[in-house]
């Protein structure tokens, strides 16, 4: 599931760099990597570092909407 994740994200990067630049594309570059960092925690039972990831990725998907959608 981490890998699938990273291969979406290059997607996104790849469609980015495209012109394909829409608020999906955007939305993809925020929440793929925070799924592949939180995939990779439970996979490895980092439970630890799984509340400091969530609170980045719901940190990092509000700063994106705002950043590029707003």
């Amino acid at each position: 599931l981490c890998g699938g994740a990273l291969v979406c994200y290059y997607v996104a990067w790849i469609c980015l760099f495209c012109a394909a630049v829409n608020a999906a594309v955007y939305l993809a570059l925020a929440i793929f990597p925070c799924v592949a960092f939180l995939v990779f925690e439970v996979e490895r039972r980092n439970f630890f570092a799984l509340v400091p990831t969530a609170v980045f990725s719901i940190l990092h998907l509000i700063s994106s909407c705002i950043a590029y959608l707003a």
